[in-house]
């Protein structure tokens, strides 16, 4: 497993592991939170409420949609944004072979995290 800033890889492509079938080892339904997940404005400063706090989270509940997740909560006050996934299926996200967390974090980190 890789875990850095903007990238989670549960099987690596170029890992010493190749990936289960699904519902073996880690290939199994999970709830992924991810932290410190903010709407800031311009100024850097975060976003907790209002209109701009609503269009992110729709943003995030239409990114899980769009790689087969569900959308499970965010918290604006911690920027905790939980979400499910059924199995850890490979999905490409800017030319990068990873899972479904990867992807949405890519979209995420790209569109709105500072």
């Amino acid at each position: 497993m890789i875990i850095l800033r903007a990238l989670v890889q549960v099987y690596p492509a170029e890992g010493p592991c190749s990936k289960p079938d699904m519902g073996e080892g880690l290939n199994k339904p999970a709830e992924i939170s991810l932290y410190k997940i903010f709407r800031r404005d311009a100024k850097g400063e975060t976003i907790k409420e209002g209109d701009v706090l609503c269009k992110f989270v729709n943003k995030l509940k239409a990114t899980a949609s769009k790689q087969s997740t569900e959308f499970v909560d965010y918290d604006a006050e911690k920027g905790i944004w939980r979400f499910r996934v059924e199995h850890f299926s490979r999905c490409s996200s800017n030319g990068l072979v990873a899972v479904h967390v990867c992807c949405i974090y890519h979209v995420l980190t790209e569109n709105f995290v500072a």
